[in-house]
């Protein structure tokens, strides 16, 4: 017969002592004097896992032991070597005696407790069960002690938090300094660097690679910046000073407690901490290739036949185009323009955001069910197996769904509006960074503003392509713009208010039946406009040969006769 060895100690600090050793030192003695061989294939050791609160038997080693007994893989009649019985359970009697009993008498294992080199099975179990009973018993009880002055003694610290620390495990930017907390400067300083960088539009990778290129010390232990530690400080309360107490509860770290204003210095103001808030939720389905050039204002904006854009440059040329490029696309350069000059020319008619104070009052009442039925649970496990925990996730789902959507109404669109138009003007006189940081934060505040953006494209290069974008804002607010493209230049555009989406399906008749262009609209001026005016004038006012305009001109009959009468060349046939 085999004997399996079974090991666990409930800290991980544990594991830095020699528990395990000792545990493994004595199950070898024991094989070598009973001749038995010791089964060291299989790892049924625990390491930082409950015997309390079962978190073992639940999703341990020791299950994977029962779950390998149940399943026959494991003989009747094996050995299973524990320090003591405390190793195997220290939940209340009833847990304890169920799994003894499932071990000796419907699986045939022989349980050794290697301590006191007492041997359990299914044959003394009527003799020995008082023993069994007592030592349960005992474990569990001091476990229970243990546990409950622990939880009293985090209690009565948690209670003064105003005179001193709870622990002295603090942010890398905070330092404790005569028993009070303080900030270290030069961190702190690198946090708010990080903030800044955010709110202007650089997502995390951009950030991370910044700070690595320009060898910025990391503020933690590691050697170099890592985007999940970047990703960790943006989310952190802790930088305005917030703390929120927590404690283990079955193996994982939940909240204890609301959360205490103030017990950090603060490094960061609340509207900073909130810009970066939603310049987060703004950049979340951005996601890319890191570039210095934003070459793309439009990232997940911009659709065109139902299907999602994205941008290419082939010749020097950048285009929006649907990844299957079943459909042409369109060039970027007008399109930025266009989308640009409509920033600027275009007013809102957005109100307040009334719909905030609506969904705070939601997020607030979920929060206190959570409360709620978070103390429920704990008070009586037995709820875990009637569901309420699964009520319990849904729970939370729903409050981050509602946090994330009062965020973003904590800013009015408006706000983001006028300062999109601001980046425009800014625009304008920037170079080089300066004009890589406007153009990321240009990105962001459209994000911010815009749900999606519909383009239409209709006409040809011979005969002249008209370029139409249906934006749809946050508030459900549609505006259009459009621009006309003949031989590559942008000759007419404009934009329209208040149109709904039921009409956008007619805009292509609507412009072929000539749509005035707004006064302003960025149109390319025609390099050959000036000859084009010569020849017309020379031929049609003055009354002039071909032969005439052709030697004072130097131009060919051809080109003559078309600049005369504005002649395009005919479409190819397919």
């Amino acid at each position: 017969m085999k004997a399996y060895f079974y090991g666990r100690f409930s800290q991980k600090r544990q594991e830095k002592g020699n528990s395990l050793l000792r545990q493994l030192e004595l199950a070898h003695q024991w094989c070598k004097q009973k001749g038995v061989s010791l089964d060291e294939q299989s790892n049924y050791f625990d390491e930082g896992l409950s015997g309390f609160h079962g978190t073992h038997r639940k999703r341990g080693k020791l299950g994977l032991f029962l779950q390998a007994c149940r399943e026959k893989q494991i003989e009747r009649g094996s050995y299973l070597l524990v320090e003591s019985l405390d190793r195997l359970s220290r939940e209340h009697l009833f847990h304890g005696q169920a799994l003894v009993r499932e071990l000796l008498l419907d699986h045939g294992i022989r349980i050794v407790t290697l301590f006191t080199n007492v041997e359990f099975t299914a044959e003394n179990y009527e003799v020995t069960h008082w023993l069994i009973d007592a030592e349960f018993q005992r474990a569990h009880s001091e476990s229970k002690t243990k546990s409950f002055r622990s939880l009293d003694n985090w209690q009565r610290r948690r209670q003064s938090l105003a005179e001193k620390p709870l622990t002295a495990k603090v942010p890398a930017w905070v330092q404790v300094v005569d028993g009070k907390l303080v900030e270290n400067t030069t961190k702190a300083d690198v946090v708010r660097r990080i903030f800044a960088l955010s709110v202007q539009g650089f997502g995390t990778q951009s950030i991370t690679k910044r700070l690595n290129g320009e060898k910025v010390q990391p503020i933690s232990p590691a050697k170099m910046w890592h985007e999940s530690y970047v990703v960790k400080i943006l989310s952190s309360r802790a930088v305005m000073g917030d703390f929120q107490p927590q404690q283990m509860n079955d193996g994982k770290r939940v909240n204890a407690g609301p959360v205490v204003r103030g017990y950090f210095p603060s490094v960061v103001t609340e509207e900073v901490w909130q810009q970066n808030r939603n310049a987060m939720l703004a950049r979340r389905c951005e996601r890319g290739k890191i570039t210095k050039k934003v070459s793309n204002l439009f990232t997940g904006l911009v659709w065109q036949n139902g299907e999602q854009c994205s941008y290419r440059a082939t010749n020097f040329t950048g285009y929006l185009q649907p990844a299957r490029r079943t459909t042409p696309g369109f060039k970027y350069e007008p399109f930025e323009r266009a989308f640009l000059w409509w920033v600027k020319e275009v007013r809102l008619c957005t109100k307040q955001d009334d719909g905030y104070a609506t969904v705070k009052a939601q997020a607030d009442a979920l929060e206190r069910q959570i409360r709620i039925l978070d103390a429920k649970i704990k008070a009586d496990s037995s709820l875990i197996e009637e569901g309420y925990l699964d009520e319990l996730t849904t729970l939370k789902k729903r409050h981050r769904t509602a946090s994330e959507k009062a965020d973003a109404a904590s800013v009015p669109l408006q706000s983001h509006f006028l300062h999109g138009q601001r980046l425009v003007d800014a625009l304008k006189t920037a170079k080089g960074e300066e004009l890589e940081t406007m153009r990321r934060a240009l990105r962001m505040t459209i994000r911010q503003v815009v749900v999606g953006i519909d383009v239409r494209v209709v006409g040809d290069k011979y005969s002249g392509k008209y370029v139409l974008s249906l934006i749809t804002l946050k508030d459900g607010q549609t505006h259009l713009f459009y621009y006309t493209l003949k031989a590559g230049r942008v000759v007419d555009g404009g934009c329209h208010y208040k149109m709904q989406r039921g009409e956008f399906e007619k805009l292509p008749d609507l412009v072929r039946n000539g749509l005035t262009p707004d006064v302003g609209f960025p149109v390319d001026t025609d390099p050959l406009g000036k000859i084009k005016t010569t020849c017309k004038r020379m031929r049609l006012e003055e009354g002039q040969s071909y032969k005439e305009i052709m030697a004072a001109t130097g131009l060919d009959r051809i080109t003559i006769y078309r600049y005369v009468f504005d002649y395009q060349r005919p479409k190819q046939m397919a």
